[in-house]
Formats: structure tokens, C-alpha cells, sequence
């Protein structure tokens, strides 16, 4: 996903949720906080990388000059509310859920010969995570909350060109990440959404003696249904 795709899930995502929030204060919908069990959400997100590595960075040969700085992508999360669902009497509401996330970096240059090279960078993530969250306002229509995480990434780095005579190179490392997120909710029972940063740490197995980094900034904008 590029930046220009990102910018326009962001801005379908973010008008149809005020749309939702709207019709919900109008008709007086209950609200996630007190009457869900279940929610399921599917978001975009672009993620920021902290530290330069050998596999983003251009090699400056052939045209090869650029960097890869950043990454966007969809991701889909499956929420098990538990104040809820297990009648907790909390001051806080709790949720234990788990994340499938891909994104995807890149960029084209032209070598010497005028043939032409893609080097792209494909994050997947599967993470488990615990949120924790809080009304702030009388109807409990929005929550302000945090999260954090632990799961499993892959870094698979592939450089594609359309010479015949250039062989098309993948390489790939997997490693654990570890999300600490804060983020706002806005919405009703049924349909809502969700807005947030989180930052990433990770830690991949070398790749030829060269270590992939994934540490970065992440922003996210989700639609989400609550059951």
C-alpha cells in the first residue's frame, strides 16, 4: 500500500465514522462500553521506521539512492470485551484481542542499463494485546485507552527487475514485536471507530550477518462493529 492509498482509506474511514457517531447520538444507541461482548475491526496504518538498516537503505550503485522510511498497510483485530462478557465490576474496561497486520514499503529506480529494479520491504504481524480503556464523556459514546502487546513478525525483503538477465533476490527473518498504543474510540453498540499512534520495538534474527530493524512510529485509523 502507498501513501496516496493510505491517505484515501484515512479519509473514507474518518467520514464514515462521525457519520456513524452522529446517527448514534441522535437515536440514542447504546454504547460499546456497557452492552458489547465482541469486537471486530479492520484499519489502515503507516508505520514509521526509527532506525536506517542494510535492507532499507540504497545501496548507491546502479541508481540505487533512495531509502525505504516508512510502510502502510490493512490490518483485521478480533476483541474478547471482558467487563462484559465475565460481569466485571471495574473502574476501567478491559479487552484481551488478537491482530493480523501487513504493510509494505518501496520504491522503483532505473539502473545504468535502463532496466528497471522494485526493492520493497513486507512487515506481517500477529499479535496478541490487552486494552484498557475509559469513558470521557455521559453517554460513554467515546474512550480514551492504551495497549499493549506481544506477537510474532516476519521481514521479508524482495528486489524485483525486469532484466533478463538479473536474478530476482527474496530474503526474510522473523522476531517478535512488541506494541505499546494509546488511541481513542468513538461510536456506539454496532458500528464505531477507532484512531491511535503506537510505538513498536522489535527484534529480528539476522540476515547474512545484517540485522533487520522494525522500531517505528505507527499510526492507525480503524472501522469497527461491537456484537
Amino acid at each position: 500500500m502507498t501513501v496516496k492509498s493510505f491517505s484515501k482509506y484515512f479519509l473514507f474511514i474518518i467520514i464514515a465514522l462521525f457519520s456513524v457517531n452522529l446517527y448514534a447520538q441522535e437515536n440514542e444507541t447504546e454504547n460499546l462500553y456497557e452492552n458489547c461482548n465482541v469486537l471486530l475491526g479492520v484499519g489502515t496504518s503507516y508505520h514509521v521506521f526509527s532506525d536506517d538498516d542494510y535492507f532499507r537503505k540504497g545501496t548507491g550503485l546502479f541508481g540505487d539512492d533512495d531509502e525505504i522510511t516508512g510502510a502502510a498497510g490493512l490490518y483485521f483485530n478480533a476483541e474478547l470485551l471482558l467487563n462484559d462478557t465475565f460481569s466485571l465490576s471495574l473502574p476501567v474496561g478491559l479487552s484481551a484481542g488478537y491482530r493480523i497486520q501487513t504493510m509494505e514499503g518501496g520504491y522503483e529506480y532505473s539502473t545504468i542499463g535502463g532496466y528497471t529494479v522494485e526493492r520493497k520491504v513486507q512487515i506481517v504481524d500477529n499479535i496478541g494485546y490487552v486494552n484498557v480503556f475509559v469513558p470521557i464523556d455521559d453517554e460513554k459514546y467515546w474512550l480514551i485507552g492504551g495497549s499493549v502487546g506481544l506477537g510474532a513478525s516476519n521481514y521479508k525483503v524482495t528486489w524485483d527487475g525486469d532484466n533478463p538477465a538479473y536474478v530476482d533476490t527474496e530474503e526474510s527473518s522473523s522476531g517478535t514485536i512488541v506494541p505499546l498504543s494509546i488511541f481513542l474510540d468513538w461510536g456506539a453498540d454496532g458500528f464505531g471507530g477507532r484512531a491511535g499512534y503506537t510505538y513498536v520495538m522489535s527484534d529480528y534474527a539476522d540476515i547474512n550477518g545484517e540485522t533487520p530493524k522494525g522500531d517505528g512510529n505507527r499510526f492507525f485509523i480503524e472501522l469497527r462493529y461491537g456484537i
